[in-house]
């Protein structure tokens, strides 16, 4: 059985639809709790590399947007069996909404580590570790795999 069945096999024991087919038919109160166990599980996992994050708003908008708006220091010594417990739970929950939203996440992965191999032919490294895209990068092409326009 897969990763993702497993889940499904979780989630209808848990009282959670999982759709059998692509759907943008979730009401709100899902849509926050994925995002809340996403969010939780993410920190946490954080929080086991021993990094904290404190968060750069300015005065007229509180939502953050990108990393730069994210200040992240090293302040402890890693937890191993935290990193490994987290980034489980993270697989977990992004298995659920996968689920939720009746898409094969698997399919979904492969599309990504396809595009982000590309990056190799003639992509960069960035001073902070992140390799970045050259000209022969092929963006994933999620739509095709989701059968969406």
């Amino acid at each position: 059985m897969s990763n993702q069945k497993e889940v499904a096999d979780f989630m209808r024991k848990a009282g959670q639809e999982v759709a059998t087919e692509l759907t943008l038919d979730i009401d709100d109160k899902t849509c926050i709790l994925k995002a809340k166990l996403l969010l939780e599980e993410t920190l946490e996992t954080i929080y086991a590399l021993g990094v904290d994050v404190n968060l750069n708003f300015d005065r007229t908008s509180a939502r953050v947007k990108t990393t730069e708006d994210v200040n992240l220091s090293k302040t402890r010594e890693i937890d191993i069996v935290e990193i490994a417990d987290g980034v489980a739970d993270v697989d977990y929950v992004n298995m659920g909404i996968a689920n939720t939203f009746g898409f094969n996440h698997q399919d979904v992965f492969d599309e990504v580590h396809r595009s982000n191999m590309s990056k190799f032919i003639d992509g960069h490294r960035r001073d902070d570790g992140k390799w970045i895209k050259g000209p022969s990068y092929s963006p994933a092409k999620i739509a095709k795999v989701l059968g969406v326009k």
